[in-house]
């Protein structure tokens, strides 16, 4: 159709916006952009069936080529004609979505050729993906503030764990695999970086992105790598007619959300620019399960203590009546001050008007009247107490001299000084012959006076730190209080920005994204509950560390079609920078001094910087009428350097040492071929083999290790030595479809699988963890690498789709199984590292089921999940003659887990609807026999409301979690019986009930 340029006023308005979100202090808010806002010529919703459609099953292979005609030809139509035909096109499919129903006629609206990420393939490319595929499109949440892990946890089979709590470090997971064995895809390129364990999709931003594409079981051979769990492929925004988005929202705990998006023409393509903010405090208040028997532990610990520190009051007191030879003091018994410390304590304080302690007074009129008369030797050897050896092993000494006189201390001082009792009695004699014996008498009766005084005025060193423990105690019990706390170090800015240009053959893109956020603590310290987290008790648990991630990524390609040939090339590179820093290390070296923490490498500060270049070459080839081949070759190569204290900051030890294996360089290099047969097996065209092959390999090398050159002549030199790897494999996949009926397909699929392991996984990072040593003639000569995970995989479904209980349906149920042989394992190897070893093998199987119903006025979507696991694992350390085999638990793996959404549309122009999510309990950790933990079931329940204004303006308000359990989350610690132990909190608490509020509006 005929381009138009922007009006003034759309020009202008773009200009405006882009200003404001360029020099405006952080958004209050910040939402989906409305650019996909499905809409009647009046300004009425369109029907929940097809405009909130939640998600779409695709079941791919059996499309109809009609329906698929049918879709191109009304891609200038409404979105909801354009949703009606993507249900039976597939998820690869390009979709023409140029919808001027919707447009102003102030503002005039470009109306652009259908462009796709993929760019065009022919209409048979619907039969390329025979597996279970589930498509979510963020269109469809609008205005929900939702994110990549909320969308995710519709798919039946998956399942995301927010590890370290919401909008943190996230992972996901399907039918039971690791988070390492599913490959995430941005528009068909690999995020998986091997120096990570597995993505964190809290890092990708959804604003700008069209559809996410879910694969299970039969993974397409346009995805480069095998994956034992899945893929997930998230394909961004096409655009598809000249327009202007902004949106802005605000929800609970300080998160807000911004974002804008530009839509023109730019020569034979089409150009859009979004930018997109959002963060949030993450504040969020919880109870500490753990507090109360912390408190009660402290509370012991005072009183034990303190009896401790009243005893040795009690003792004191019994020697100064002792001393005294007194039966009363100031008119009291022993056994009376004992029971009353409280007022000897004010009795030994106690001045008269001169200033003197009245203890004093009487430890010297005693001394005077016990011996009215010292001699020549009582008085040497009371003098004697008082020299540097006897004040060194006496306290009571030493507060004695110091109660001397400058004038004192220095009349005794030859005395002091004599070497021997004859000549310090020589000396004595001497002094007594010039006059000096009245002042001989009263030293003699001040010091013994002082030294009563000083065994209760004079704390054991012991008895000082009872007391600064006491006090310590006392201080910790008050910073813990009841148990509340508000979520620390929670917070998160993330900021993203993409720029795509395309035609018809060309398409290149540019996105940055920077993501600032502090780490929060978990609620385990050295494995085991600590309710000080999130307070303000300044120890290594609560370490300030700071997470600044930067990523630039850059794309071009090509696709052109000739014949019933279609073809394209693309090229990549990606920049990640990784930045960690404990903001509060100096606070907690200075108090922990040679804390053996703060010793560990990286602790204080870390860098990795990751560079890839890849590139690929992919074709779809309809080889006559029942062969549609699909062939893919790529290729990237990565590079990340390490950095971090004490091991590049010039504090590195020298000699052997831990921190000298430490390995700062790495490379890793994958090479993809694989080919996808289509084979159509009858004349009616609805029955359908699919065959696939794949070739992977990975190299993966490292240079040598920071201590190398002070160990290379020594026997344990295979430990710094540079490090090389290589592996490769073939793998297969089969794939049977028969499309039954009209609205009823069966599927089935089997295939091998062989995941390539990442850097940490084959080198280490050289310091705790390292390849696993051969020993040869009871020595360690070189490396044992772990290999790849693999195993096999197979699943049938049954799908139907048509009318059902009066409403237009589609539902799936599918049976899958999946075993795995050579799974890592994390061992114990040597007195100061761990390797990774293949000692654990498992399987898994279940059933998922997707559902969606659409009436007139109500939409029903349901995704449930049952998982059933089982595994093994041994110990194949050095140390281990002959292993044994335990059964183990797959941790984060519930056995049941859905979704429920059901939306209400009582006119055109509102929705109301509610969410239902439930996950089942799930073990925490994989041993069963030492202390296995429980985290229970959690269910949630969410509500919303949509109102179209204007066919521009819509509002949005909701609550999530409306009845708070997130944070109330418990975990229960049991014994191999099944005995409860203690209960505590989920080691990262979730956040609860979030309201939001998002206001959208399309120029």
């Amino acid at each position: 159709m005929k381009q138009r340029k922007l009006t003034k006023k759309a020009l202008a308005m773009s200009i405006a916006c882009t200003l404001a979100l360029s020099t405006a202090p952080p958004f209050y808010s910040l939402v989906n952009a409305a650019n996909e806002e499905t809409m009647t010529p009046a300004g009425e919703i369109v029907p929940a069936a097809n405009s909130e459609q939640m998600q779409e099953t695709k079941e791919t292979a059996s499309d109809n080529e009609q329906a698929t005609d049918e879709s191109a030809k009304n891609a200038g139509e409404q979105e909801k004609t354009t949703n009606q035909s993507a249900n039976t096109t597939d998820s690869g499919q390009a979709t023409a979505a140029g919808s001027a129903a919707g447009s102003d006629k102030a503002g005039e609206v470009y109306d652009l050729p259908a462009l796709t990420v993929e760019a065009p393939r022919p209409d048979w490319e619907s039969k390329l993906s025979p597996g279970t595929v589930t498509v979510i499109r963020p269109a469809d949440y609008r205005g929900e503030q939702k994110s990549l892990a909320d969308l995710l946890k519709e798919v039946p089979g998956v399942h995301v764990r927010e590890v370290n709590g919401k909008g943190q470090y996230t992972t996901v997971s399907v039918r039971g695999s690791t988070a390492a064995q599913v490959g995430v895809f941005v528009d068909g390129v690999l995020s998986n970086l091997g120096g990570d364990a597995a993505v964190d999709i809290s890092t990708i931003p959804i604003k700008n992105v069209e559809r996410i594409e879910v694969y299970r079981g039969y993974i397409p051979a346009r995805f480069g790598g095998t994956y034992i769990g899945g893929v997930i492929n998230i394909v961004t925004k096409r655009p598809t007619q000249a327009d202007i988005n902004a949106s802005i929202g605000k929800s609970s705990y300080g998160g807000y959300k911004g974002s804008l998006e530009v839509i023109a023409p730019l020569g034979h393509g089409s150009l859009m620019v979004d930018v997109n903010r959002e963060q949030s405090d993450g504040n969020f208040k919880y109870e500490n399960y753990n507090n109360a028997a912390t408190v009660a532990e402290l509370d012991k610990f005072i009183a034990t203590y303190q009896a401790n520190v009243d005893n040795a009051d009690k003792s004191a007191c019994t020697y100064t009546y002792t001393a005294l030879s007194a039966s009363q003091i100031n008119g009291h018994t022993v056994d009376y001050y004992q029971d009353h410390l409280d007022e000897w304590k004010t009795f030994l304080s106690t001045t008269d008007a001169s200033g003197n302690l009245v203890l004093y007074n009487m430890a010297y009129n005693n001394a005077v009247v016990k011996t009215p008369s010292p001699t020549v030797s009582k008085i040497g050897l009371m003098i004697n107490s008082l020299s540097d050896y006897n004040r060194k092993f006496n306290a009571n000494n030493d507060y004695a001299y110091n109660q001397l006189t400058k004038t004192e201390q220095d009349f005794i001082s030859p005395i002091l000084a004599a070497g021997s009792a004859s000549a310090r009695t020589a000396y004595i004699n001497q002094l007594i012959a010039a006059g000096n014996g009245d002042t001989l008498n009263a030293l003699y009766y001040k010091i013994a006076a002082n030294k009563i005084v000083g065994y209760t005025a004079v704390e054991s060193t012991g008895i000082t730190q009872t007391k600064a423990d006491i006090a310590k105690a006392k201080d910790t019990k008050q910073k813990l209080g009841d148990g509340t706390r508000y979520r620390r170090y929670n917070d998160y800015k993330n900021t993203d920005a993409i720029v795509k240009w395309q035609d018809d053959h060309w398409m290149t893109k540019v996105s940055w994204k920077q993501i600032d956020r502090h780490l929060p603590r978990g609620l385990l310290w050295d494995h085991s509950p600590f309710a000080g987290i999130d307070t303000d008790i300044l120890d290594y648990p609560n370490a300030q560390t700071k997470q600044k991630l930067t990523s630039t990524e850059a794309m071009v390609g090509r696709r052109d079609t000739a014949g019933k040939l279609e073809w394209g090339w693309n090229l990549n590179y990606l920049n990640q920078a990784k930045r960690y820093h404990c903001e509060n290390w100096d606070i907690l070296d200075a108090l922990n001094p040679n804390n053996m923490y703060s010793q560990i490498p990286m602790r204080k500060w870390s860098a990795f910087d990751s560079n890839r270049w890849g590139g690929g070459i992919d074709a779809s080839y309809q080889a006559g009428k029942n062969h549609l081949l699909e062939f893919l070759v790529n290729w990237s190569k990565e590079n990340m350097d390490v950095a971090g204290s004490r091991i590049t900051d010039g504090t590195l030890e020298t000699g052997y040492s831990s921190a000298n294996r430490y390995r700062t360089d790495y490379k890793q290099e994958l090479f993809n071929v694989q080919l996808q047969d289509t084979i159509t097996l009858n004349q009616k065209g609805d029955f359908w083999f699919t065959p696939s092959i794949r070739y992977n390999q990975s190299h993966i090398n490292s240079g040598n290790a920071v201590g190398y050159e002070k160990n290379k002549d020594k026997p344990n030199k295979w430990m710094f030595e540079a490090i090389d790897q290589l592996d490769n494999k073939m793998t297969w996949q089969l794939a049977l479809k028969k499309q039954v009926s009209d609205n009823l397909t069966l599927r089935s699929t089997y295939g091998t699988y062989y995941r390539l392991l990442n850097l940490y996984e084959i080198a280490g990072d050289g310091g705790s963890i390292m390849p696993a040593p051969i020993a040869s003639n009871n020595q360690f000569q070189r490396l044992n690498f772990p290999r790849p995970e693999e195993g096999r995989q197979c699943d049938i479904s049954a799908i139907w789709d048509g009318r059902l209980f009066g409403a237009d349906s589609k539902l799936q149920l599918t049976w899958f199984y999946r075993k795995s042989e050579n799974l890592l394992m994390l061992w114990r190897y040597g007195f100061d590292y761990w390797s990774y070893s293949n000692s654990a093998r498992g399987d898994a199987r279940g059933v998922e089921l997707q559902t969606g119903f659409s009436w007139k006025k109500w939409d029903l979507n349901l995704a449930a999940t049952y998982l059933k696991t089982h595994a093994q694992k041994w110990d194949d350390s050095p140390a281990v003659n002959a292993y044994e085999i335990w059964t183990i638990t797959q941790p984060y793996t519930p056995e049941w887990e859905g979704s429920l959404r059901l939306a209400y549309r009582p006119d055109k122009q509102t929705m109301i609807f509610g969410e239902v999510k439930y996950v089942g309990e799930m073990y925490t950790s994989n041993d069963l026999i030492q202390r296995p933990i429980v985290q229970d079931a959690l269910t949630t329940i969410g509500l919303g409301v949509k109102r179209q204004f204007t066919k521009n303006c819509e509002l949005v308000v909701g609550c999530n979690d409306i009845f708070n359990r997130g944070p109330s989350l418990k975990c229960h610690c049991r014994d191999s019986s099944g005995k409860e132990g203690f209960t505590t909190n989920a080691e990262y608490p979730l956040q609860g009930r979030t309201y939001y509020t998002t206001l959208q509006y399309k120029f």
